[in-house]
Formats: structure tokens, C-alpha cells, sequence
């Protein structure tokens, strides 16, 4: 599989006629788990947590967790693990919430650590870092995301959720708007937000 997904990556630059640089080839590079049963456990458990209900978040975290203990380089499996913690802090499912949003900071910040350029693993991190109330480190992680990438629509609504939080509500407000033109599909609780 990753063989033909190399291969398909490969034909694409080549018929697009572009140039990567060292680094272009280190992000896609990092991209990868090499490991079938890990990158199958991740790809179970970032679908899970993209439902947003409770059960399934819960039952995103163990394949994560497993992902993680098989590939413990891969970046994205500690980032969708650190989300889901934090979803289960905002939306009062843990029974230990404060115990939960540590441990959602303390995977953010290895995501982070293992990859300071994945826009994931910095989303998680402003998350993390929102609902802990340090709102100057969300914002900067935030910013950070959407450096990387600029049409990453869950980027645009964590910095618009903290520059809220931090008192500029109305320059929150453009990075709500930018977030749903990004993302058709969105969840409706976005539009709340505008």
C-alpha cells in the first residue's frame, strides 16, 4: 500500500512539474507510518473522533493510543489523540476533566515535539492550550497551523476560538468566516460562530 502511495505521490510531482525542497520531501516523508497495523489503528481512530459524539471519541482513543505505541514517531496519532482528550474535557464526558485536559497538553505538546511543522499536531496544541487558559501560547500555535498551512479551516477556528477568549472578539470573527469558506462541510456548530 505505501509502495503505490509513494508511487502515486512521485507521478504527481513529476506530472505537476514540481520542485520540492529538502524539507517539502521531509513533510511527506513524515507523513508516513511504516508500520500497516499503526497507520490502519490511526486512520480507525481520526474517523472515530470526526463523528463528535461521545462514544465514538472513546473508542478513538485506544486505537490512537495503539497507533502510537506501534509508530511512537508519528506525530498526527498523538495530535488526534491529544484532540480527542480535549473534547472529552470541553464536553464533560471524563471523569477526571482536569487530569484529562493535562494529558491533552502533555500529547499535544509531544506531537508538537516530534513534528513542530505538522498543522495537526500544532491544532491540538492550540487547543490544548485554549481550554487551559493560556491563550497567548493557543494564538501562537494557531498562527503557527496556519502558516503551514493556510487553508487549513480547523486552524482558522481554534485561533478565531482564542483570540475570542482572549478579549478580540471582533477580530475572532475573521477567522470564523475564513474557517467555514474553507470547509463546505463543516460542522453546523461552526456557523454558530460567525
Amino acid at each position: 500500500i505505501f509502495a503505490v502511495q509513494d508511487d502515486v505521490t512521485a507521478r504527481i510531482v513529476s506530472a505537476l512539474a514540481l520542485n520540492l525542497t529538502a524539507s517539502d520531501r521531509q513533510r511527506i516523508a513524515a507523513e508516513h507510518i511504516d508500520n500497516p497495523e499503526a497507520h490502519d489503528c490511526f486512520l480507525r481512530g481520526r474517523e472515530l473522533f470526526r463523528r463528535e459524539a461521545r462514544e465514538a471519541n472513546r473508542d478513538a482513543q485506544p486505537l490512537l493510543r495503539r497507533a502510537i505505541e506501534l509508530a511512537p514517531g508519528f506525530a498526527p496519532a498523538f495530535a488526534f489523540l491529544a484532540s480527542a482528550q480535549v473534547i472529552d474535557y470541553v464536553s464533560g464526558w471524563s471523569a477526571k476533566p482536569e487530569q484529562t485536559l493535562e494529558e491533552a497538553m502533555n500529547t499535544a505538546r509531544r506531537a508538537v515535539q516530534l513534528d513542530e511543522g505538522n498543522p495537526y499536531a500544532l491544532w491540538a496544541l492550540a487547543m490544548a492550550c485554549l481550554w487551559s487558559r493560556h491563550y497567548d501560547e493557543a494564538v501562537s500555535a494557531a498562527q503557527k497551523a496556519i502558516a503551514f498551512n493556510p487553508n487549513f479551516a480547523e486552524g482558522q477556528l481554534v485561533l478565531g476560538l482564542s483570540q475570542h477568549y482572549s478579549g478580540r472578539s471582533e477580530e475572532a470573527l475573521k477567522y470564523f468566516e475564513r474557517a467555514v469558506a474553507q470547509d463546505p462541510n463543516c460542522p453546523e456548530i461552526w456557523l454558530h460562530l460567525q
